[in-house]
């Protein structure tokens, strides 16, 4: 994902959000079984760890420099996230176009409704048939809104004014049983889901913002044993409450375990464990701009292959389909990345 870096690298962060990336495509491939505990439970970290290390080191920057400087940043930083949104966009516009005629013909609206909720839903949430933009699109708002925000406001004060957008995706998505009963609430519900919109990206967010401004109580005071124990025991919490909740039919639908209460806890401590331990990584570089590839190019493959053993009348099994989504979205990125020199101008757009 594209991140503002500082002159330090840290290469466990590339090589955990190559991880994550890869945890994603679990998310969208293997839905039963052990693939429901990698994607549907530990996989839903992905994302908001993307979040969290795309603030800390956007703050970075915003913290070094003056407050016109912080302006033209700030348009510098949406403007990139925005040309990386339209390349992608480009790339996947074929399932994109079908999915949007799909979502104009099963609307129980009229053309103007309909349109205006299409326009609404790829603003807030993400555009229909690429679900996974709403990180994209998140981030923008995110650092447009928040950046400004950063200048009167302190990062905590963020943090809380942020809390209760996150509650709601909670409660709209692994908690969101309840809803489902509520009926205009759970029409709402299903034209826009908060789990995977900005009411869930800016808590992520200004978690990044608190991290960076407080790290020096994490890098000097917390010890590196602690805070491995610290990670585990929220990885295992996590792991609990979401199953928890699948097993007592919690989530608003099958797979909705988007937000959950230990996923924030889980994804700050890797994000303070991999900035904690320096190590030197030969591929980091590879896995920073490999899993920008695997995680907005995933649906080519997936939506491919779907379609290929359909037409074959072939049944594929989740976990090959997910190994072969890899492997393509990995091939892919080397081929991008072969031809990044040549078609500097164009392929830059691409990671």
């Amino acid at each position: 994902m594209k991140t503002i870096r500082n002159s330090k690298q840290y290469d466990l962060i590339d090589l955990s959000k190559y991880i994550g990336s890869v945890f994603v495509v679990f998310i969208h491939t293997l839905p039963d079984g052990i693939g429901e505990q990698l994607g549907n439970v530990i996989g839903r970290f992905a994302v908001p760890f993307f979040l969290i290390v795309s603030a800390y080191f956007y703050t970075n920057k915003l913290s070094k420099n003056d407050e016109g400087d912080r302006n033209r940043l700030i348009i510098q930083y949406v403007a990139r996230i925005f040309r990386l949104y339209l390349f992608w966009m480009i790339l996947n516009s074929p399932f994109i176009l079908y999915n949007s005629v799909n979502y104009f013909r099963s609307s129980t609206f009229g053309i103007w409704k309909t349109s205006l909720l299409f326009v609404l839903s790829c603003v807030y949430n993400a555009v229909p048939g690429y679900g996974i933009s709403w990180y994209l699109t998140t981030s923008m708002f995110s650092a447009a809104i928040l950046g400004r925000l950063y200048f009167k406001h302190s990062s905590l004060s963020l943090l809380f004014y942020t809390l209760p957008f996150f509650l709601i995706s909670v409660f709209s998505s692994t908690y969101g049983s309840l809803i489902r009963k509520m009926g205009p609430i759970a029409q709402l519900r299903a034209l826009f889901s908060p789990a995977n919109s900005l009411f869930a990206g800016l808590f992520f967010f200004s978690l990044g913002m608190v991290l960076f401004d407080h790290r020096h109580f994490w890098m000097v005071h917390v010890s590196k044993p602690v805070l491995i124990s610290i990670t585990v025991l929220a990885l295992i919490c996590s792991i609990v409450e979401a199953n928890v909740a699948i097993h007592y039919n919690l989530p608003y639908a099958a797979g909705t375990t988007d937000q959950y209460f230990m996923l924030f806890p889980l994804s700050f401590f890797l994000v303070v464990l991999c900035l904690k331990f320096q190590v030197k990584l030969l591929f980091a570089k590879i896995c920073r701009k490999a899993s920008t590839v695997t995680y907005l190019s995933q649906f080519i493959f997936i939506f491919s292959i779907k379609f290929f053993c359909m037409k074959l009348n072939l049944n594929i099994n989740q976990y090959f389909l997910a190994l072969l989504t890899v492997a393509g979205t990995f091939i892919l990125f080397l081929i991008l990345n072969s031809f990044e020199k040549k078609f500097p101008r164009f392929l830059k757009y691409a990671f």
